[in-house]
């Protein structure tokens, strides 16, 4: 710095007056205290004390000068003009189309029904869909089955797309959806379970015909998870069935193999028949009985006639024990009536028991096969998606805001490093 070139604050000026030395000193006095006051007021800094003592800035201080304004014209005028310019004349339009649905399930319109209990179950399985469905059109696979469907980049990533909005030719699955995640909005309210899905794409018809895709989809899919239980139910039904029918048959071969081997029907028509016959011989041995002893009156126990009637006695008294000991009693290894009677009851549980068995198989197979026909879920549209007459995006006071704040942010970061810089240069 040359110092013949400016004053010195501390040397004073030179005066044409004549003062008298005393008030040439105080005047002096006066002067250097107030540049110790200027002094005492600087941080440190060269800078400081070089503007306080009247100095010329140093060359460094020039330099930071410059460097701020170029901070200024670097980071916040020109990405502000370059913004707006591409705001208003490169960015793509964008159309955004709506779709509005509610999932009902076909369960409770089944005849056989039970309704109140069938009604809950439904209400619940319609919340777990209505969960599924969204969770669905959030998730990467949509992507996957979309593109497809469609191809996302003739959409998303033509030429008539601006570069910044365009979608990476290319791009990986991961990427792609990340990128869509931006143009697809779902919504559902807890109250109603009205599911809101909008779409956003940069032709009007593309936006129509993409929205369209992702409801089929959504039903498929929800319908293809339905499909997979109902199909497990299936398989768990005819199991069911099989195993009842085998048992069945099994019961019955068992029935019928008694059947042959006592050689009766009928137990009970077995029995009664029994019954009578006893019935029928004890009336004509007491009636032998009775003409016997009214012989006896007459003749000698000797007689022709009452050895007659003591052996028809003895036969009628064989016969009724022999009837009675199959009907109550055993002799030797023979199965009596009150055994059969036992063992025919205990296979006749058995065979109500496997008929109940097959009859609710053979119910349950029939709804299950019904069931795994039909669709048993449905997206019940109520709006449906249109081709949009104008753009919803940009909204360009909102896309101003957030390039403001950018470049003020930007510009304001650069200011504090250099101010931090000059700070440790000095």
């Amino acid at each position: 710095m040359d110092d013949q070139s400016h004053h010195n604050a501390l040397t004073p000026p030179a005066r044409q007056t004549s003062a008298q030395p005393a008030v040439r000193n105080r005047q002096i006095s006066e002067q250097l205290r107030d540049a110790s006051r200027k002094l005492a007021m600087q941080s440190g800094s060269r800078r400081g004390i070089y503007s306080a003592l009247g100095l010329a800035p140093r060359r460094r201080d020039r330099a930071f000068r410059l460097l701020y304004r170029l901070a200024f014209v670097m980071c916040f005028l020109a990405p502000l003009a370059g913004g707006l310019g591409y705001l208003y004349y490169f960015l793509s339009p964008q159309y955004e189309t709506e779709t509005r649905f509610v999932l009902r399930s076909a369960l409770p319109a089944f005849p056989n029904a039970d309704a109140p209990n069938d009604a809950n179950v439904a209400s619940l399985k319609v919340v777990q869909d209505t969960l599924v469905v969204v969770s669905f059109l959030e998730s990467p696979g949509l992507v996957k089955r979309l593109n497809e469907e469609v191809n996302l980049e003739r959409i998303y990533g033509g030429a008539e797309v601006d570069p910044l909005s365009r979608m990476r030719l290319g791009a990986s699955p991961e990427d792609m959806a990340e990128y869509f995640e931006k143009f697809i909005t779902t919504e559902v309210s807890s109250v109603s379970g009205i599911v809101t899905v909008k779409l956003r794409a940069f032709r009007p018809e593309d936006a129509s015909e993409v929205l369209e895709i992702i409801f089929s989809l959504a039903e498929e899919r929800v319908n293809l998870l339905n499909g997979t239980i109902w199909a497990s139910v299936l398989e768990v039904a005819e199991r069911n069935f099989d195993e009842a029918s085998v048992q069945l048959r099994e019961v019955r071969q068992r029935y019928a193999a008694l059947q042959n081997e006592t050689g009766v029907f009928d137990v009970e028509l077995e029995a009664k028949v029994l019954s009578e016959v006893i019935t029928a011989l004890r009336t004509e041995l007491i009636d032998l009985e009775n003409r016997r002893a009214t012989l006896l009156l007459e003749v000698p126990e000797t007689h022709l006639n009452v050895v007659r009637f003591n052996r028809a006695i003895e036969v009628r008294t064989a016969q009724l024990e022999q009837l009675k000991d199959e009907l109550a009693s055993s002799r030797g290894s023979a199965a009596t009536l009150s055994i059969n009677q036992q063992r025919f009851d205990a296979l006749r549980v058995e065979l109500e028991i496997a008929q109940d068995r097959f009859k609710t198989a053979a119910t349950e197979l029939e709804q299950a096969k019904l069931l795994n026909s039909v669709q048993m879920v449905f997206l019940d549209r109520f709006i449906f998606p249109t081709v949009p007459q104008g753009s919803s995006y940009p909204i360009y006071a909102w896309e101003v805001v957030r390039l403001l704040f950018f470049c003020l942010s930007t510009w304001g970061l650069a200011f504090l490093a250099l101010s931090w810089l000059q700070r440790r240069v000095d």
